[in-house]
């Protein structure tokens, strides 16, 4: 299941709050594949009900949450392509290590 796909579970009120709660974990799984904080620490972060189902607040500030930092690597990859098209054509053909940990390397907010 895409991450677009799982999204739309989280926003669908038909469905009950446990099924969207897992739609939601399915959305920090596939995040979680592309950016630095691992899988644990985005869960313990952004699903912090435990086995209580959660109410709807709950379920929309954590998807707005991770939303948010899903954002935040699309917009870092994006500016890392534009970067890399502009060092292709200036005969850097090699991406650096840094430049590649930049893309991922999002640090999550402080509460």
């Amino acid at each position: 299941m895409s991450y677009h796909s799982s999204a739309q579970r989280v926003l669908n009120p038909k469905f009950t709050p446990g099924y969207r709660a897992k739609a939601l974990n399915s959305c920090i799984s596939e995040l979680s594949f592309r950016i630095k904080p691992s899988y644990a620490e985005l869960c313990g972060k952004y699903l912090p009900w435990g086995l209580e189902p959660p109410t709807e607040e709950m379920l929309i500030e954590s998807y707005a949450q991770i939303e948010a930092l899903r954002n935040e690597y699309l917009r870092r990859r994006l500016a890392y392509r534009q970067m890399r098209i502009l060092e292709k054509q200036r005969g850097n053909r090699y991406p650096r290590e840094a430049d590649l940990a930049f893309i991922g390397d999002i640090l999550l907010p402080k509460d």
